[in-house]
């Protein structure tokens, strides 16, 4: 951050928080244990837990040195992405989040420069669109008292399994690295895109340092580009048994017409 930095928003009123995230229906559960459980809203569903969202995901990437240096960090992609939350139900608050951009949907709506990604990185809208259905993951970060444990990232992983076992058609996935631990890891069909938009093969080839997909990166973040249908990798991101089987069934036919 090259300007002195803002004061991070004040946190809103527990209750209030707590009275949206509570009330959402149950088919926006993804998945769920004993303390945590993911759930999608929409922007106008959770007002006041959005917010939330914005003030924590500015703490957690202040960390890093990648915070907006304002008082929230939200911008226009999160009126029309899907929202992953990570829900408390022992302190009843939020853990953790991401976003979910359903690219398809948003081309239509908005062109290349409604993505995310497509403001970053000077790629042409036929990248993703001539790959198939594609989901942008964003802004996935865990807030610090809950970093050091497992099961937050886990569950917002598995989160997004879930939805994609839901949502099968959607076969790859796309979305920066630039953490020790992406969200978004390696197959052998995927891609990942330096700032320049030059393509760097999943091994590494053509990467600077030792940057590789899943790998750690030290400097400006990448694109990375995952293949869901690949064997194995989609039944890595799906959800159980149930889930995986859902995903590999939506496939199988297509491949059997194709051989």
């Amino acid at each position: 951050m090259k300007n002195p930095a803002e004061p991070v928003g004040a946190p809103p009123q527990p209750e209030v928080i707590r009275g949206e995230v509570e009330h959402l229906a149950h088919d926006h559960v993804l998945v769920e244990n004993e303390r945590y459980v993911a759930l999608t809203a929409w922007a106008g569903q959770i007002p006041n837990a959005l917010y939330e969202i914005g003030r924590l995901r500015e703490l957690a990437f202040r960390e890093t040195e990648r915070g907006t240096g304002k008082r929230l960090d939200l911008d226009q992609f999160d009126l029309y992405y899907l929202h992953v939350l990570i829900w408390s139900k022992e302190r009843r608050e939020i853990v953790g989040a991401c976003r979910i951009g359903q690219v398809d949907i948003v081309l239509k709506r908005y062109g290349r420069d409604g993505l995310y990604t497509g403001r970053l990185f000077a790629y042409s809208p036929a990248f993703v669109r001539d790959e198939g259905p594609t989901l942008e993951i964003s802004k996935a970060f865990v807030r610090g008292e809950y970093r050091r444990q497992v099961v937050p990232i886990s569950l917002l992983c598995r989160g997004i399994g879930e939805f994609i076992s839901r949502n099968p058609h959607y076969r790859n996935l796309i979305g920066l690295i630039s953490h020790r631990r992406p969200i978004l890891n390696g197959s052998k069909k995927s891609k990942v895109h330096g700032v320049s938009g030059v393509p760097v093969h999943a091994d590494g080839e053509g990467a600077p340092g030792s940057l590789r997909l899943g790998g750690t990166i030290e400097e400006n973040p990448v694109l990375a580009f995952v293949d869901l249908t690949e064997a194995r990798t989609g039944s890595r991101y799906c959800v159980g048994k149930a889930g995986s089987e859902r995903f590999i069934e939506y496939y199988q036919p297509k491949r059997d017409r194709a051989a």
